[in-house]
């Protein structure tokens, strides 16, 4: 319950802060939905991995609020690249396709995957599985970013 009270706050004032952190670097690149994106993601990472390895109660709830803020300051900047990517008459369409890759991708496999492999490894190597796709998420985004065109 402890975890749930940090990690709903945190995960909610990420978006929020992906979301205006994007909003305003948009005014000095166009790639900056990708970049604040790939930054909230890579930032993440060090204060998922101290909420893992953390020894003790009070390190571990520091680090899944950071990791929880972080790690969820992506989609904001993803979603608006969906609405800037589709014709005006695509929207809603591309942005619940967009929301249901999220959840089947993320949200209803990434559960099951760790828990496979908790069974296999453990659980704090099991955890790690998140934060690698949050890097590998991070260099696809770079990825896309140097590949962004600004539309016309």
């Amino acid at each position: 319950m402890t975890t749930s009270l940090i990690l709903f706050p945190a995960s909610m004032l990420g978006v929020l802060l992906g979301g205006v952190l994007s909003d305003r670097l948009l005014a000095r690149t166009p790639t900056a939905r990708f970049l604040t994106a790939a930054l909230g993601l890579w930032v993440g990472i060090p204060f998922g991995l101290l909420a893992v390895l953390a020894p003790v109660w009070t390190l571990y709830l520091v680090g899944a609020f950071l990791a929880a803020l972080f790690l969820s300051s992506h989609l904001a900047p993803l979603l608006a690249l969906v609405q800037e990517a589709v014709e005006p008459r695509w929207r809603a369409t591309a942005m619940a396709l967009a929301l249901l890759i999220t959840q089947v991708a993320g949200g209803a496999t990434a559960g099951m995957a760790v828990g496979a492999l908790s069974d296999a490894v453990g659980l704090r190597m099991a955890m790690l599985l998140p934060l690698g796709a949050a890097l590998l998420g991070g260099l696809m985004l770079l990825l896309g970013a140097r590949r962004h065109t600004v539309p016309n």
